[in-house]
């Protein structure tokens, strides 16, 4: 793939006859133009006067010429902006949704482009749709649905066509400087003898107004099998009232990456949250899963955090008990998921289950200090207090004797020094910044590790707003105090530490612990005390209005890097006591936005009876909150963009066009019509299903029907690849089959972008589907299509089976047939060598992955020659273990068919065909 494009100027020419026709123009223009800068404006002054007077607007740039012809304000434009990419766009044309990020994306997929012209009414020979007649021209309305249609079938071959299109089109600068040439044709005749390419973005369509006519016949009368094509699935899917099947505006979205453990809690709620609130982008997570002892043992990949299904699952092989410093299936994975998903960015939330490499993807990162790990195997960097270092002994001792080390039960000290130690290296080496949530984290990472000091950026965690307005509460009333604990009282939390205070507290306080988790069961029915081990997060606002607390107690005895709790309560204006450590300290001042005091119960209790005897001091803190405000999610959210700089728009995701637009499910659709009548929408019936490698029944009723059918017509997939159908039978009402498809039967009356390829010994079919739109009509015998007037129901069994299982069948079976037409061959050549991409992707990460292991193993091998023989023979055997890997023995048959089908590619092009045409050269 070539450079993207970028830098690019749209100048709209205007001349005298132009003016009613460009204020149109510029106003889809506005509405759908993805760049910023202003629209250049490119004609006479008194027409650009006219023009400016018309409500042009604010964002045109007007630059006035001499010139009085389009050619030749086209070839002024190529002069002025020489430096830049331009798109030269003329007024009567009605643009969609980015369009002109579009072309520029389709620009830089090869550096040998000249110029890009969108698709518009001369390819596809069609006018506005009959029922969006009555719809302004102007509005775009059916533009952008021609538009959409467009996207959803092209395979992006933007093929090569003689000229471009003069209504518009995208140059670009390399070609202009090369070929010192401007005027239309001069220019069109230099760039071919440069050997640069004018090409057809057949995903980018653009319509024109009533009377203006976008005729150009260079490119209108190429009879190229892509423009075909692409011409009959579009009209098709116009003139059967089909709606496109997915929103273009979220077509090409860049994407983030979120990197997290599966073990819920805080964490994931920040990750739900961000997701939430950031609607610019796609927000892919990939979680860690494994069981105690051995967390990164797979891979999950979700479109959503919580989403019950991923989309896609990891083996870890070897499995490892906590974070690998390097792990050869996991960095598979991870460029897997990066080509394939096109990620551009990555929001590091948790090692745990996940290997080091992904601190080295070299992609814009950003790792979040949600805790101390994996510096502190305990997370909170508390034993017999809070750590201010940790040497070798005190990480032994905090091994053997603190509670809080708990989670990982087969990692010792030394493979803990370890990843320490690599951890930091990376860190200091990479370029990504590590963002704290309170400015007590960054501090404490500092005091750990002095080498990360210039790697902070302290952003607070945001979150949606619990209730649109603080409670009203009195604390000044003459009962007992009302004391709240929210939230879990785990040890970490502080569950000594009420223990210990209980009693006490009992004497003068009326207690609610809310959401403390399985911790406090001894009290309950104690009275005094209300026990809500669980509550729902939305309801919290009116289970505190009932209770109406004075104060609420935090007694955390480790640092929190954040507290979700601390957040809810400040913005519910609860004033809170809390421990003096970690961003309690952070967020609350003494005595104006809350209370703080040591983690020991004398202090606590002290703290206590002297808010109850001076409640004048709850009152003030509970105003002041009622006045004051928490950080917001879109604060959060414009400190991560400030750091990561992803854009907006990305051209990998894009042209991942399955991946990013279509939905991951298929639909599969059986049509019936009379004999003499047309398929219609409102005759038929479509179910949508993940089909996967194994077959799965679909069974699709049809109703009781006014005629005898006549034909009945499967549409088996939305989306090029594999099929493979098994089956496929017609039933009546009573479940009496009437008829079944044999594998006799391969030949089909009519069928759409298909090919038969292979009928199996078992009556099966294996097909490609060499478009968007595939369908076969189904070879029913008249008797079984008279007895389904009364109603019945075609079942199908129907898979997307792996590529290496049927692909060297279907090239055998390909390389027999002699009398596809080369068009034919040449599409299916295309959809095969597509289906082989994603595997091959898989294939060429793998083999380079390898072959950097294995240099990097050939070289400790060298350095350590002199050592001990025991060394040494160690160093052989992960040579020996890499080269007999899972992931190399499986990829063997995938780079034996790749080169199957290369080698094929020349025998599908015989010197003529059965029609006596001559192959295209």
């Amino acid at each position: 793939m070539g450079k993207a494009a970028s830098g690019y100027r749209i100048v709209l020419t205007v001349t005298e006859a132009d003016c009613p026709q460009a204020v149109l123009s510029l106003r889809s223009l506005f509405q759908n133009s993805a760049a910023c800068e202003p629209i250049v404006l490119l004609g006479p002054r008194a027409v650009t006067n006219r023009v400016s007077q018309l409500g042009a607007g604010t964002r045109v740039r007007f630059v006035h010429s001499g010139a009085s012809s389009h050619d030749d304000l086209f070839s002024e434009a190529l002069r002025l902006f020489a430096l830049e990419d331009v798109i030269v766009i003329r007024p009567g044309i009605v643009v969609p949704m980015h369009w002109d990020a579009r072309l520029a994306a389709a620009a830089g997929r090869r550096n040998n482009i000249a110029t890009v012209s969108p698709l518009h009414g001369g390819h596809l020979d069609i006018g506005m749709p009959r029922e969006l007649s009555d719809i302004p021209a102007e509005s775009g309305a059916w533009v952008d649905r021609v538009d959409s249609h467009c996207y959803e079938i092209s395979m992006f071959e933007q093929p090569r066509v003689p000229s471009f299109f003069r209504g518009c089109a995208y140059v670009r600068r390399e070609a202009i400087r090369s070929s010192q040439a401007t005027q239309p044709d001069a220019f069109k005749e230099a760039a071919l003898r440069l050997r640069y390419e004018h090409v057809v973005a057949d995903h980018v369509f653009v319509g024109n107004l009533p009377g203006q006519s976008l005729t150009d016949g260079a490119i209108s009368r190429a009879a190229d099998p892509v423009l075909l094509r692409l011409r009959a699935s579009v009209r098709a899917k116009l003139e059967s009232g089909t709606a496109p099947a997915g929103n273009l505006g979220r077509a090409g979205r860049s994407s983030k990456l979120h990197v997290l453990h599966s073990w819920g809690g805080g964490l994931e709620h920040w990750v739900r949250e961000y997701c939430w609130a950031d609607r610019q982008h796609r927000n892919l997570v990939l979680k860690s899963y494994g069981p105690d002892g051995h967390f990164g043992s797979e891979l999950r990949l979700y479109r959503a955090v919580d989403d019950p299904q991923p989309v896609a699952v990891w083996d870890l092989s070897p499995s490892y008990p906590n974070t690998a410093i390097h792990h050869a299936a996991y960095q598979s994975a991870l460029y897997q998921i990066i080509e394939e998903y096109s990620i551009d960015s990555l929001v590091i939330s948790s090692l745990i289950g996940h290997s080091l490499d992904v601190l080295e993807t070299g992609l814009p990162a950003v790792f979040v200090c949600h805790d101390f790990y994996p510096f502190c195997p305990a997370f909170n960097i508390t034993h017999n207090g809070i750590c201010t270092s940790c040497t070798r002994e005190e990480l032994t001792a905090c091994t053997l004797e603190n509670p809080h080390n708990r989670f990982f039960s087969n990692t010792p000290p030394e493979s803990w020094l370890g990843l320490r130690a690599a951890f930091t290296r990376i860190c200091g080496e990479q370029s990504f910044p590590m963002v704290a949530p309170s400015e007590s984290v960054r501090r404490h990472y500092i005091q750990l590790i002095p080498s990360l000091q210039d790697k902070f950026t302290v952003i607070p965690h945001g979150t949606r707003p619990i209730r649109e307005e603080p409670l009203d509460l009195d604390p000044l009333h003459e009962g007992k105090l009302r004391v709240l604990v929210l939230g879990s009282l785990a040890p970490q939390k502080g569950l000594s530490l009420f223990q210990a205070i209980a009693g006490d507290l009992l004497q003068r306080a009326e207690i609610h612990l809310i959401g403390c988790g399985p911790w406090c069961g001894n009290y309950q029915g104690v009275a005094g005390i209300t026990v809500m081990p669980e509550y729902v997060r939305e309801e919290l606002p009116g289970l505190l209005e009932k209770i109406r607390p004075d104060l609420a107690l935090l007694l955390s005895i480790v640092p929190e890097t954040f507290s979700y709790t601390l957040h809810e309560l400040l913005e519910l204006a609860i004033p809170v006591l809390a421990t003096d450590i970690g961003s309690f300290r952070d967020r609350i001042e003494d005595s104006r936005s809350g209370f703080l005091c040591a983690p020991s119960p004398e202090a606590v209790l002290q703290r206590i009876r002297e808010l109850d005897s001076r409640r004048q001091q709850l009152l003030a803190v509970h105003r002041h909150l009622r006045e004051s405000r928490t950080s917001t999610l879109g604060q959060m959210l414009s400190g991560y963009d400030a750091l990561l700089q992803t854009p907006e728009w990305s051209p990998g995701a894009y042209f991942q066009r399955d991946r990013t637009y279509a939905s991951p499910r298929d639909r599969i659709q059986v049509f019936w019509r009379p004999t003499g009548g047309a398929f219609q929408e409102r005759d038929s019936h479509s179910i949508s299903c993940r089909l996967g490698e194994k077959p799965q029944l679909v069974h699709f009723p049809i109703p009781p029907l006014p005629y005898v059918p006549g034909q009945l017509r499967l549409d088996f997939a939305n989306r090029p690849g594999l099929r493979l159908l098994k089956n496929t039978r017609l039933m009546d009402r009573s479940g009496t089959v009437l008829w079944q498809l044999g594998g006799g039967e391969a030949q089909f009356e009519t069928q759409n972008d298909v090919q038969v390829l292979k009928a199996l010994a078992d009556g099966s079919l294996v097909m490609v589907a060499t478009s968007e739109d595939p369908f076969i009509t189904l070879p029913v015998n008249r008797q079984a299509l008279a007895a389904l007037q009364g109603g019945g129901a075609l079942e199908v069994e129907i898979a997307a089976p792996p590529p290496e299982e049927y692909l060297p069948i279907l090239v055998r079976s390909l390389s027999e047939d002699h009398s596809a037409e080369i068009g034919d061959r040449d599409r299916l050549i295309r959809v095969l060598s597509h289906t082989l991409a994603t595997s091959q992707t898989r294939e060429r990460t793998e083999r380079q992955r390898l072959e950097h292991e294995m240099a990097r193993v050939r070289a400790d091998f060298a350095r350590q020659r002199a050592d001990s023989a025991a060394i040494q023979g160690d160093l052989r055997e992960q040579l020996a273990q890499m080269y007999d890997s899972y992931s190399w023995r499986v990829s063997k048959p995938l780079r034996a068919v790749a080169s199957l089908l290369l080698r094929l590619k020349p025998s599908l092009m015989p010197h003529h065909s059965s029609n006596g045409r001559k192959p295209a050269p």
